[in-house]
């Protein structure tokens, strides 16, 4: 593992690199106004900060909590900044937030207690902030996204709150929560990790904890949704997403259990609409179109989908 370890930082260097230099190319689609690096945890942590974004004039009374992607051990709430005020631009106001990322013992089981304290912090400051939660939704890409599903979960699963230690849960009703380039089945994902790189290497992607008996399967959202019935569920993909199966199989559970969701997947063939393409690439015809079907997922009647 000390030999990858090296390698994965400046791995993750270059792509931190490429991502803000990408971001900072484009222009927001919206004027945004809110706050910026509000810690939610006061330990003066960068992976503890978040955005709040409100648009300018009159919103339209949803609030969005988005969670960003980066394999679970790199990314930041910036890189979302673009894909964010496309939404913005149509009336909702969002939190993005950062969350520990991966290393040594922090692993996904910290990253979704991270996610609880700011749901915590945000539904308890919502006035200060001006926060309304009637209609709220949590949404992800990528790692972000079984992160987002796992917080939806654990507001239905008793087994999942005394998995997490999460002795009370936030007086918030999630109504929506959107997927993006999702990772769904957490032990499929540590098996294509198995195929890429070598075992010794899995920790640094998943922490030291990985190996522990039972500690992929109590942290993926594909068990704990054989019990419960998550939110109604928007699901994107792409056929160059390369974990596009993760999509298909979230959506072939949707359809067996009758679970409320929406389902949008782009078949073209262009090689840069792969993998969380309507955050990278929001300006393109593909992402306006993923994002578009997210606005009126978003938008429909509570009882509608």
């Amino acid at each position: 593992m000390f030999l990858y370890r090296p390698f994965f930082n400046l791995y993750k260097k270059l792509i931190d690199f490429y991502e803000t230099r990408h971001v900072r190319k484009m222009k927001p689609f919206a004027e945004i106004k809110g706050w910026k690096d509000v810690p939610y945890i006061d330990d003066g942590k960068r992976d503890h900060f978040l955005d709040i974004y409100h648009p300018v004039g009159e919103g339209n009374g949803h609030l969005i909590l988005d969670i960003h992607g980066g394999s679970y051990a790199f990314g930041y709430k910036e890189v979302n900044y673009i894909f964010n005020s496309y939404f913005v631009a149509r009336g909702f106001s969002i939190v993005s937030m950062n969350y520990s990322l991966v290393k040594d013992n922090v692993s996904v089981y910290d990253q979704i207690r991270d996610v609880f304290a700011a749901l915590d912090f945000l539904y308890s400051n919502r006035t200060k902030y001006g926060l309304c939660f009637d209609n709220f939704a949590i949404m992800g890409d990528s790692a972000g996204g079984h992160l987002a599903l796992m917080s939806d979960l654990i507001f239905k699963s008793e087994e999942a709150r005394l998995y997490y230690q999460i002795d009370r849960l936030p007086d918030i009703e999630i109504k929506r929560v959107a997927l993006n380039c999702t990772v769904y089945d957490f032990e499929q994902v540590e098996e294509l990790a198995r195929k890429i790189v070598h075992r010794s290497a899995l920790a640094v992607i998943f922490s030291n904890r990985y190996s522990e008996p039972g500690f992929l399967k109590a942290n993926n959202p594909a068990q704990y949704i054989k019990n419960v019935m998550p939110d109604p569920l928007f699901i994107s993909s792409c056929h160059n997403d390369f974990l596009k199966k993760h999509s298909f199989k979230l959506l072939d559970d949707a359809i067996r259990r009758d679970i409320p969701h929406r389902y949008h997947f782009e078949p073209t063939m262009k090689l840069k609409i792969s993998h969380v393409y309507n955050l990278l690439f929001p300006e393109s015809l593909e992402g306006k179109r993923t994002n578009e079907a997210m606005v009126e997922f978003f938008l429909l009647d509570e009882r509608a989908v």
